[in-house]
């Protein structure tokens, strides 16, 4: 009885090890800040290009320590000549719309009151099976593909998108003949150095109302277009982009509107 008492302790505490090596790994490649934040050189072209990963709506959230002002820090504190983003660039040459994740829009803002040139490099495929911000190798694809073309001769180059493509984009940028190379004082690059008080660019809460409207239409009448009447596909958007616009709602409230960091 006892040795038994004695396995089943043993597994517990087993479990709960791997439970947490598990996310210490998960926390370290896709969340924490300075690790999010690569940089690749060509020397041949004096080029330097800086991919900062993200984390969508977790942002907001103060547990993960990985704030919206940490990334605008970084937009602050190395200055591109562009800044590229998650942001499909067709939708908002059409409709004049920052289709997105939630943090890209007042990043957009920001970059535009800043007067740095900013372009969206995002690509997906809408499909009846297509899932929401999911990658996969042609999605990654053609995000470089819209890099590469984006770049051009700029000698420095901030792209920001979520985590995961930050990791597919770097290793694209190595077969194309860039070096991952040490970022100097990485850790200072997060760092608020205007000592000004927070506040987030004042158009973004009509961006976001913008994009809203698109989920409400364009991107609704889309599903009702190009998926299967009453089929899982068709349900699937319609519930997504149904909470996509409560969570945008909620966000316009509580952290637009008031200047807040986190809920």
């Amino acid at each position: 009885m006892k040795t038994k008492k004695k396995l089943i302790i043993i597994s517990l505490f087993l479990l709960v090890a791997f439970v947490l090596v598990t996310l210490s790994f998960l926390y370290s490649k896709y969340i924490d800040k300075e690790n999010n934040l690569i940089l690749l050189k060509n020397d041949d072209k004096e080029q330097s290009i800086y991919i900062l990963g993200t984390i969508h709506e977790y942002h907001f959230k103060k547990i993960l320590g990985y704030s919206y002002l940490d990334i605008k820090n970084v937009m602050d504190n190395l200055d591109p000549d562009l800044i590229l983003l998650e942001v499909e660039q067709e939708v908002f040459d059409k409709f004049g719309v920052i289709k997105s994740p939630i943090e890209m829009v007042p990043l957009w803002c920001y970059a535009v009151e800043k007067g740095i040139p900013v372009k969206g490099v995002d690509w997906f495929d809408f499909s009846e099976n297509s899932r929401s911000w999911t990658t996969d190798q042609e999605r990654d694809d053609n995000i470089f593909n819209n890099v590469v073309k984006s770049i051009d001769d700029e000698s420095r180059v901030l792209i920001i998108l979520g985590s995961v493509h930050r990791i597919e984009q770097t290793k694209r940028f190595k077969n194309l003949g860039y070096k991952q190379k040490n970022v100097k004082d990485k850790e200072n690059l997060f760092e608020n150095n205007e000592n000004s008080e927070f506040a987030y660019p004042k158009n973004t809460v009509e961006e976001v109302e913008k994009q809203i409207n698109y989920w409400k239409s364009e991107a609704l009448n889309r599903v009702y277009g190009q998926t299967t009447e009453n089929s899982k596909g068709q349900k699937y958007w319609i519930k997504h982009y149904d909470n996509l616009v409560k969570m945008m709602d909620e966000l316009i409230e509580k952290i637009f509107i008031p200047d807040e960091l986190f809920y």
